[in-house]
């Protein structure tokens, strides 16, 4: 086996990187019978060797080629940069627009607390998603599972029927945070009150910016009532309430 071979089949298999001094010999075109999934590895000794998939293969001039997998990965570098389809691979990189990050504000102490500056224009894009926005939370009784969001957001879909899309996001602690388009779908979410889940009640009230769960406090809870001996004609629920 001709040595310079040898020298790139162990360059591959131990992903060092082999230099190149001959410049004009890279390319497919000469070598002969390699298809398209061909790479040509030039050797920094002036031999050349052409990968294609797992044996050694002898060429016409009598060198051989070596046939790799294309699932083998590797850094093939040379002196002159690889060409694809005209541009070399820095001229691919040097045209990619290149995303520009805000500079980030300096945090600052203030009565023990930390502040940070908060971006004025995205702070009142994210305030007009919520304007038509309410919290829910869903209230379990004890050993009842938590929803799961999908299968939540599936039951809900049912109950509430809009003909427009609508977000529900976890906040924790069992609050829920609904995103609906409009103020037509928000009056009709919150006309319908209460939704019976079955386990769990899910009970709406309006957002306020800047809502915490953790200080939520419950003022609902559920119970069951016995009444004894009551008469028919008072099974109403305002007298119950009243």
């Amino acid at each position: 086996m001709d040595p310079m071979c040898m020298e790139a089949a162990l360059s591959l298999s131990s992903s060092v990187v082999v230099s190149s001094t001959l410049h004009s010999q890279i390319g497919l075109s000469t070598v002969i019978g390699l298809n398209s999934s061909s790479r040509v590895v030039p050797l920094a000794s002036g031999g050349m060797c052409s990968l294609v998939g797992g044996s050694f293969l002898p060429q016409p001039e009598g060198g051989v080629s070596m046939i790799v997998p294309d699932s083998v990965t590797g850094l093939i570098q040379s002196s002159t940069p690889m060409v694809q389809g005209g541009k070399s691979f820095a001229g691919l990189f040097k045209s990619s627009p290149v995303e520009t990050l805000p500079v980030p504000s300096v945090p600052s102490k203030k009565g023990g607390y930390v502040y940070v500056r908060v971006d004025p224009i995205a702070y009142q894009a994210r305030l007009e998603l919520c304007r038509n926005a309410l919290i829910g939370r869903v209230v379990l009784s004890s050993g009842e599972r938590p929803w799961k969001l999908v299968d939540l957001k599936v039951r809900l879909s049912k109950h509430w029927m809009l003909n427009s899309d609508w977000r529900l996001i976890s906040l924790g602690r069992g609050y829920y945070q609904i995103l609906l388009k409009s103020p037509t779908d928000k009056t009709h979410v919150w006309g319908l009150g209460s939704v019976h889940l079955k386990p769990g009640i899910l009970r709406l009230q309006p957002w306020v910016p800047d809502f915490n769960p953790s200080l939520q406090k419950s003022t609902n809870a559920q119970v069951w009532v016995r009444l004894f001996d009551l008469s028919w004609e008072y099974w109403h629920p305002k007298l119950f309430l009243t």
